[in-house]
């Protein structure tokens, strides 16, 4: 069905200025070049206003059908308020619809892990709460001794090896020869690897059947629960919490320094934050103690907090700075997987899983990173020798093949056997945190905005912010140094927070700036000093 507008058209033929005036049909069947053909043929119109009579006529069919179909689904509401038969018999068609469609449309099942998590979720706020720490800490302690005995030998193995290497390597050109000591060094390589392999094997042995058995546990127990009556199950949860927080005097949580701020941040909606300021070591919010207490073991209150908020909207991150290399080597990166290794993952993928998986995804990054690099190179740089170019080319590839992340990007690891931290951020860092002359527009800087906009939109309330960009003092990090790294750091911080709003998140965040614990306590109360006259600090009235 379709009715006719018209269409006026002004133009000027260079004589004077003409009006079109034709009725279009609308909706229209034609295309719009065909429309605008017809037009400047019945009306001998010059050929040079083709152009602008289609881009015109194109707006007015647009404008028009538009207005044309609103018209028609205001009646079509309006009768179905109006007409109660019709009414019925859309309920009818629609319930049809509906059912056809649940009929034959493929079903999705939840996930095991979805199951999983539902199911934790209901035992950990249960009376169960105390025995499933209990259990957790028990399987903790295997894992430990296991690492133990590991350790041990392997240092026992090391210590061989030097023995032994040390008395051939004197002996070299009297009784041995340097073959005897590359022989030597094979067969050390070879003990130690198969040695590696062996524990390895042992500790993933160990760690799949805890991994069932947990499992198993925690659905056997969420069986039981729901035969329960509801009064009772309350009744012995608060109980199960009591005791479970009961030993928190005998559980080490200080730190060396500590401070806590409250601020208002925002112009008209102002959004309340609270701020820590910390000395402490970062592994030591990743390692949990637990107080074995009148024969029972009593969770940490940090510990406690993070089994509770696993799943749920209100989850805990930490920034750890890390290198270029995806692996776990040498450095932090091998003491936070110490850290984690020290315990059996039983929600997510083990780290040593994890950061295989970011490696490949490095690689993909880098690749699609140099191509896009590569198209905007082709577009705006100048042309250059073709030798120069295919060496351009082949580092390129290189580089992009490789699974070394630039500074500034980070990756994320998920951990359920933290103290402190549901969430790690590795944020990579280059030897530029070390100098003075850092500025806001680095790419580090841009690292931690970008880890600050997806604590907003992932519902993670605390956020750990190394306050220096370093977990280690040196000798050259003077005091004015620190000052310096600090204002900067804070005010940063303070930006990025204001766009929190303009991301999607106006619940209050907890921000937690922590400093090496190797700092002296002039600069840490410098720091505190400076933090109050950047950000706005609530100040308590006082009724006298």
């Amino acid at each position: 069905m379709t009715c006719q507008k018209d269409f006026k058209y002004k133009f000027d033929s260079g004589r004077c200025v003409c009006t079109l005036t034709a009725p279009v049909d609308i909706p229209l069947t034609l295309s719009i070049s065909e429309m605008a053909g017809r037009l400047i043929h019945a009306h001998k119109l010059p050929e040079f206003i083709t152009d602008d009579l289609c881009k015109q006529l194109s707006e007015f069919v647009n404008q028009e059908t538009k207005s044309v179909y609103y018209s028609r689904i205001e009646k079509c509401f309006q009768r179905l308020k109006d007409d109660k038969e019709l009414r019925k018999t859309m309920d009818i068609w629609s319930n049809a619809f509906t059912q056809e469609c649940i009929d034959y449309s493929k079903q999705s099942e939840p996930s095991d892990q979805v199951l999983f998590a539902d199911t934790f979720h209901h035992v950990i706020h249960s009376p169960a709460l105390t025995t499933l720490l209990n259990l957790e800490q028990e399987y903790a302690n295997n894992v430990s001794k296991l690492i133990d005995h590991r350790n041990k030998e392997l240092l026992s193995l090391q210590e061989k090896h030097n023995y032994d290497m040390g008395r051939i390597v004197e002996g070299v050109g009297e009784t041995y020869t340097d073959s005897d000591v590359n022989e030597l060094a094979v067969k050390h390589f070879e003990e130690t690897e198969m040695t590696d392999t062996r524990w390895a094997s042992e500790l993933s042995s160990i760690q799949d059947m805890q991994r069932r058995e947990f499992r198993d546990w925690v659905m056997t127990v969420y069986e039981d629960l729901q035969k329960m009556d509801p009064n009772q199950r309350s009744r012995q949860h608060a109980e199960s919490v009591s005791d479970a927080v009961i030993g928190d005097m005998g559980v080490e949580t200080s730190f060396k320094h500590a401070e806590s701020f409250t601020i208002h941040l925002g112009a008209q909606m102002k959004t309340m934050h609270n701020l820590r300021l910390l000395c402490a070591d970062v592994m030591n919010l990743c390692k949990y103690k637990m107080n074995n207490s009148s024969g029972f073991t009593v969770a940490s209150p940090q510990r406690l907090q993070t089994a509770l908020s696993l799943y749920s909207a209100s989850l805990s991150g930490l920034i750890l700075l890390v290198d270029n290399r995806i692996n776990s080597f040498t450095g932090i990166k091998k003491e936070f997987a110490s850290v984690c290794q020290q315990s059996t993952e039983f929600h997510f993928p083990d780290h040593e899983t994890q950061m295989n998986e970011i490696q490949e995804d490095i690689i993909r990054g880098n690749r699609l990173r140099n191509d896009v690099d590569s198209e905007k190179k082709d577009k705006d740089s100048l042309s250059t020798t073709s030798n120069s170019s295919t060496g351009s080319q082949r580092s390129n590839r290189e580089e992009c093949s490789s699974a070394h992340a630039k500074a500034g990007d980070f990756y994320v690891t998920r951990h359920s056997n933290l103290a402190e931290a549901h969430v790690v951020f590795h944020l990579v860092c280059d030897e530029a945190v070390y100098s003075s002359n850092m500025s806001s527009r680095h790419p580090v800087i841009i690292g931690l905005r970008n880890v600050l906009k997806m604590v907003a939109q992932y519902d993670i309330d605390i956020i750990t912010v190394p306050l220096l960009l370093v977990h280690e003092m040196t000798e050259e990090m003077t005091i004015n140094w620190c000052n310096k790294r600090a204002e900067l750091v804070f005010k940063c911080v303070k930006g990025f927070m204001m766009e929190l709003t303009s991301w999607g998140a106006s619940e209050s965040k907890t921000v937690q700036f922590v400093v090496p614990t190797s700092i002296s306590d002039e600069a840490f109360h410098q720091f505190s000093t400076i933090l109050p006259n950047i950000f706005r600090v609530s100040t308590p009235l006082v009724l006298s």
